[in-house]
This record gives structure tokens, C-alpha cells and sequence, in this order.
């Protein structure tokens, strides 16, 4: 009986693991002003194979940058952009019930109001309202 109570224990806790994780597709990895970052399946099952203790991350920081600073170049036609902050950030997804983390990074500035990101794919990030 002892054995049962504990198989059903452990049982609860896998299921709420994985209510505490939603798929990484349907909710936003970040948010500000009211615009919102999403992943991709790509962004995922093609990242590159790194941890924080793995030295430099795959896409580096002057890298992805520069693809923002292009890319909020020619959206806006300004000259200056001021940042507000730049974060590496993770996303911890259950995909086949096991645990996988995202990196990318998120560049949000105060002019011109904007929110960025940049995957460990290359692969830049627009937000969405």
C-alpha cells in the first residue's frame, strides 16, 4: 500500500511539472509595453548544444547587435538607437517529457520603443502586439 501512495505521489508531481512548463510555442518568453517575444519549433530543435558553463554563447553579443541595431535601422529610419537593457535569457520547455532549454537574447530599447530578440539560431526575434 506504501508503494502505491508513492507511485502516485511521483505521478502528480511529473504531471505538474509538466503543467508548470507550457509548450514554449504558445506563450510569450518575454514582455514589455505590452509587445510580446515568441520561440519557434526551429528554435529549438536546431539550437546548437550550449550551457551556460560552455564559454561563449553561439551567437555573440556584438553579433547579435549588430542584427538589431540593422534591423531597428531600417524599421524606424533613425540613426540612434538607446537601448534600455540587453539580457541573455533561457526558456525551459518539456518536449517528450523531458526538459530542454532555449537561449536568446533580448534587446529592449526606450528610442525607438521596441522589443528584439535574438536566437541562438541567428535568427532574429520581432515582437508582436
Amino acid at each position: 500500500m506504501r508503494a502505491l501512495y508513492l507511485l502516485l505521489f511521483l505521478v502528480s508531481i511529473n504531471v505538474s511539472a509538466d503543467a508548470y512548463f507550457p509548450s514554449c510555442f504558445e506563450s510569450s518568453t518575454f514582455e514589455r509595453n505590452g509587445k510580446k517575444l515568441f520561440i519557434t519549433p526551429d528554435d529549438l530543435l536546431n539550437r546548437p548544444n550550449w550551457g551556460l558553463g560552455d564559454g561563449e554563447p553561439p551567437i555573440s553579443i556584438g553579433s547579435a547587435t549588430e542584427k538589431v541595431m540593422s534591423f531597428l535601422r531600417d524599421k524606424y529610419s533613425v540613426e540612434e538607437v538607446i537601448f534600455a537593457f540587453v539580457h541573455l535569457k533561457s526558456q525551459v520547455c518539456s518536449i517528450d517529457q523531458e526538459m530542454q532549454i532555449v537561449w536568446f537574447y533580448v534587446f529592449a530599447a526606450d528610442s525607438p520603443i521596441s522589443l528584439v530578440g535574438i536566437s541562438m539560431t541567428g535568427r532574429l526575434i520581432e515582437a508582436v502586439e
